[in-house]
């Protein structure tokens, strides 16, 4: 789905601090963006500890141990309807898988929505196995 510049603006300034800008990559051509990975760590990690209570200990907790964090979430990965089927989601995945061992993370690709064929089957190409399954339901209600 793409996403607007007004939510674009806003997720940066939300994600800033936990992006991980040496693990996340942007593809130009010609001096346009046509995609873009972003991983962030898996900050439930910590989180799960603090048990739904962000207090300032917490607050300091999530500081002070957001270095043992040991798996990074491919968040973002998106390209541009006109470039699909390149590869070029590929090459910035292969890209984050290079790069990951030098900073002693795993990694997860998540939130891929059970219709986009494209990406499950690039995805199934590189070996991936689905290990969760998250529905959406919908109902109107008069």
């Amino acid at each position: 789905m793409p996403v607007t510049e007004a939510e674009a603006r806003h997720l940066a300034r939300n994600l800033q601090r936990a992006l991980l800008p040496e693990l996340s990559f942007l593809a130009e051509t010609d001096g346009q963006p046509i995609a873009c990975a972003v991983c962030v760590p898996d900050l439930n990690q910590i989180l799960r500890k603090l048990d739904g209570r962000m207090t300032p200990w917490g607050v300091l907790r999530l500081a002070v141990q957001r270095r043992r964090i040991d798996t990074i979430r491919v968040a973002f990965l998106g390209v541009k309807k006109e470039y699909r089927g390149f590869g070029i989601d590929l090459s910035l995945l292969m890209e984050i898988w290079k790069r990951r061992p030098k900073h002693g993370v795993h990694w997860e690709l998540a939130w891929i929505l059970e219709d986009n064929y494209l990406m499950i089957r690039s995805l199934q190409r590189t070996g991936a196995v689905a290990y969760k399954r998250y529905r959406l339901y919908q109902k109107t209600f008069a």
